[in-house]
């Protein structure tokens, strides 16, 4: 007989844009001072990449609403 398998897919495809988001931050964030030296800094520029907007999340790729206006609302914040 097969054990069954503890879905943690869902939780995991909730999290993967997030962490896409963070992971290409995190990238940019270091070329632009890693490339120039101490004296020459650059601004950083946060990239948010989506595929989906909507009022509720039809898969993995779909950011809601709600959470596409706090992102912005936290940039906005933190110009």
């Amino acid at each position: 007989m097969e054990m069954p398998k503890k879905s943690t897919d869902g939780c995991f495809r909730r999290l993967l844009p997030i962490l896409f988001v963070a992971l290409c931050g995190l990238i940019v964030g270091r070329g632009a001072t890693a490339s120039s030296g101490a004296a020459e800094r650059r601004p950083a520029v946060p990239i948010l990449v989506y595929h989906r907007f909507g009022p509720t999340v039809a898969d993995a790729m779909t950011v809601t609403t709600a959470v596409f206006e706090e992102q912005l609302a936290w940039l906005r914040a933190h110009d």
